[in-house]
């Protein structure tokens, strides 16, 4: 029976190729989109899974108020006694291990010599948690000997190719402190929250030696693995407890209270668990954690598109299926009477529905395929993306099959299978309004969700290119940027000489942050009687750092070597935003003092510079101090437009005569700032691409639709043109409906988009307007794509001769 019913649909498939071509290519589409979308969606949830104790393993995050007009602070790092405290006081955790990234190394082995970034710090369990190999060395013992290294096998070939690396000397910084070859790591997953390329034993890093409390020393990030059966909310409710027995003692110390009386009064310390295979997409809003993390809600966005565009495609086969019922209704009726029952017919039509699928599936694998050749690195950035070595592909595409199959055959099914066979037989049948409202329906459904699309796409890229655009409140076009400047040593102040000589270089000054990079925050002290201390963050920089990217100053001066008190180690000078100014609720804040409690001076506040945007535009401007300081770790350009690569062939040439240590590294300021929105930017061409998809199967659908409507309407349009009907009358004709539906689908996208897009531009404190223009435009975009659909087949019927339409009946 089965091979019978198979037989039958084959013949069907074959005898309507337009049809079938519509469907198999409307729901390749769909499907490819679906599994492509499946995978990227798979592989983010699937971060850290490869951990053999995952679901034990948890970060530890600290969260705090300082004070009670500031804002919460929420970072993945703790102070370094938190981990031994845990162990010591509670049974639940089995092991608590740091890790302490190292920054930007210089590296030396014989005569090479490379600055690494990806070089943490970690404790002798390091292993004993993470389930990160080693092809070479006993991770139980690894780290016994002082200043032992283990490098990832791709760092091996790097420095030592075929050479056996074990019991290779390293030479680390300046100092060329030798670092000893341990063990050979597997290069991390991709999958994991946090990568390296070398790793050190922490117990020799100087900042773990400081059990202070403070947030001042949040440099590390701490993980614990909890005992079987342990219960994490349980572990986290005693927090508060161990806070209040250790913390009190810096909390004395910084604020001159106790921590009850601190804590009444608005402020707080909290620590809290964060499930390991949470980090990568729970992260929004925690700092200071390792790596770079998703967002879980980029995830239920794609999740949506995929099962709408896949829906499209099922529509689609609904509405072409439906639309042919009347060209099958002989077929269903000579069925009934020969003995067919109503059971037997749904099968059928299932069967055609599932052969369809199964076809279209098969198309679908070989266009995922082919798509990732072209884009792998835009979607999905390095993760493993070959889609026949997925486990979960098989057992998945059966289901889509199947579910597919039922959804998009399941209306024309049952629908067929109830033709009364005497009504069929005699010429009675009529469709009636049903049907039509139906396809009807199902159209609007289509440019709905195409327009909603549509609509999304241009505004993504329109706040993208506001965020581009927008004053910052500085210069960053033609701003260089050099890294590692702090290698300069001794010759900083000659090299910054000898590039300000060059003819295509303005100006140039050192600093320890850049805008848009990460910047330091400190409790300090105003000077005024009663008023709470604050928590401010500031940069430190030189004199030229304000003309180099032409921040304004708005009241007082700026730095100056007019002013030698400007230099003072004890009571230098130091700048502050309006924002800082405002929070600190001077009016005149010129000559008053800010005692920094990390470091004990007392700075001298000497002006007042215009707020610019330091940090990504997601955040609005917050209070900042610039510190006087004439070294950093970078140095920032201002170059004369044209000529770039002279211009840098010209510096690097003044850095290697300077520095003989560390490669030439830079980069452009305008770079770095876009950097900071990749993910929107990866939003909106994922938009861009699927959105053509979605129009492009609605597009399938409505061209279906119009074919079978000129088909069904072929005398009508005989008789008005022998009638005396002009083309362009018959145009108008078979467009208007479909027009019509077109025009109700964007009344009911708008207010769904505005929606849409209200809420995600709740992530920016710099956001466009939602103007109307916009929805106006992608409605005619979608009538217009509608239009020329519609047309050929129009174009088609009104050039048909009369006659051939006429005279068969």
């Amino acid at each position: 029976m089965l091979i019978h019913y198979l037989k039958i649909a084959l013949r069907n498939l074959r005898k309507q190729k337009i049809y079938t071509l519509i469907n198999i290519l409307g729901l390749s589409i769909g499907l490819a989109s679906c599994v492509l979308i499946i995978l990227f969606v798979m592989e983010h949830l699937d971060f850290d899974a490869f951990h053999q104790n995952a679901d034990r393993i948890y970060r530890v995050n600290y969260k705090g108020k300082l004070s009670a007009d500031s804002d919460a602070y929420h970072i993945g790092a703790t102070p370094p006694p938190v981990a031994k405290t845990l162990i010591n006081e509670f049974p639940e955790v089995e092991l608590a291990t740091r890790i302490q990234p190292k920054g930007i190394n210089l590296i030396r082995y014989q005569d090479k010599t490379f600055m690494e970034p990806d070089v943490i710090a970690v404790d002798s369990n390091f292993f004993k948690i993470f389930s990160f190999r080693l092809k070479k060395g006993n991770p139980a013992k690894v780290f016994s000997e002082p200043n032992a290294v283990i490098i990832t096998e791709k760092m091996a070939a790097k420095y030592f190719g075929m050479q056996e690396p074990m019991g290779k000397i390293l030479s680390f910084g300046d100092a060329r402190t030798p670092y000893k070859v341990a063990g050979i790591a597997e290069n991390p997953p991709y999958n994991s929250h946090f990568t390296f390329h070398m790793l050190t034993s922490i117990s020799s890093e100087e900042q773990v030696k400081n059990f202070d409390w403070s947030w001042v020393y949040c440099s590390l990030t701490t993980y614990v693995q909890l005992k079987n059966g342990a219960n994490p909310q349980n572990l986290e409710a005693k927090f508060p407890g161990m806070v209040r027995r250790h913390a009190g003692n810096t909390i004395g110390r910084l604020f001159n209270t106790t921590i009850e009386d601190f804590q009444k009064g608005g402020n707080s310390i909290e620590l809290s668990l964060q499930p390991l295979q949470k980090i990568h997409l729970y992260s929004a809003g925690i700092g200071s954690g390792l790596g770079t993390h998703g967002d879980i809600k980029y995830l239920y966005i794609f999740s949506c598109v995929a099962f709408f565009i896949l829906l499209l495609a099922c529509v689609n086969f609904m509405n072409l299926s439906t639309a042919r019922s009347a060209g099958r209704s002989k077929e269903v009726g000579v069925r009934k009477v020969l003995g067919s029952v109503k059971s037997q017919l749904i099968i059928q039509f299932l069967t055609e529905s599932m052969v369809t699928c199964l076809i279209a599936m098969l198309f679908a694998i070989a266009m995922g395929e082919i798509f990732l050749l072209f884009f792998k690195d835009f979607l999905f950035d390095g993760l493993d993306t070959n889609l026949l070595n997925q486990n979960w592909l098989w057992l998945s595409l059966l289901l889509l099959i199947f579910v597919v199959g039922i959804i998009a055959g399941s209306y024309p099914a049952f629908y067929l299978s109830a033709f009364k066979p005497v009504e069929v037989l005699k010429g009675k049948l009529r469709m009636g309004m049903k049907s039509s409202l139906i396809r009807s329906t199902l159209v609007v459904f289509q440019f709905g969700i195409s327009v909603c699309l549509i609509i999304c796409t241009l505004f993504v890229f329109r706040q993208l290119t506001y965020l581009s655009q927008v004053n910052m409140g500085f210069d960053k076009e033609n701003v260089l940027v050099l890294s590692n400047t702090d290698r300069l040593g001794n010759n900083m102040g000659a090299f910054k000489q000898t590039l300000l000589q060059l003819p295509q270089v303005q100006s140039a000054s050192y600093s320890t942050n850049l805008p848009s990079a990460a910047i330091d925050s400190d409790l300090f002290e105003p000077e005024d009687a009663g008023t709470q201390e604050k928590i401010l963050e500031f940069i430190t920089a030189d004199y030229d750092y304000l003309q180099t990217l032409n921040i304004h100053v708005k009241e007082g001066r700026s730095f100056s070597r007019d002013f030698p008190s400007d230099a003072d180690e004890e009571e230098g000078a130091m700048l502050i935003n309006e924002s800082a100014a405002k929070l600190l609720g001077w009016e005149n804040p010129i000559g008053k003092h800010l005692l920094s409690l990390r470091d004990g001076n007392n700075r001298k506040i000497i002006g007042v510079i215009k707020d610019f945007n330091f940090k990504s535009l997601h955040s609005p401007i917050a209070p900042l101090l610039i510190l006087l300081a004439e070294q950093g770790d970078y140095m920032t350009v201002k170059v004369k437009p044209g000529e770039t690569r002279k211009t840098l062939q010209a510096i690097e040439a003044q850095w290697k005569k300077q520095v003989d240590s560390a490669p030439f590294e830079y980069s452009f300021l305008d770079e770095r700032i876009n950097q900071q929105y990749q993910a929107e930017e990866k939003i909106g061409q994922i938009f861009t691409l699927f959105t053509s998809l979605a129009i492009f199967i609605a597009c399938l659908g409505l061209f279906g639709l119009a074919a079978y409507t000129t088909e069904q309407r072929s005398k009508e349009i005989g008789i008005r043109k022998v009638l005396g009907a002009s083309i362009w009358g018959v145009v108008h004709l078979l467009s208007k409906d479909f027009l019509k539906l077109v025009l109700i689908a964007n009344l009911i996208a708008w207010p769904l988009a505005w929606y849409v897009m209200s809420r995600w531009l709740e992530d920016f404190a710099y956001q466009i307007s939602l103007d109307a223009w916009v929805f106006i435009l992608a409605g005619m975009m979608a009538i217009v794509t509608a239009l020329l659909t519609v047309l050929y087949q129009a174009v088609k019927a009104a050039h048909t001769n009369p006659v051939e339409s006429l005279r068969s009946e």
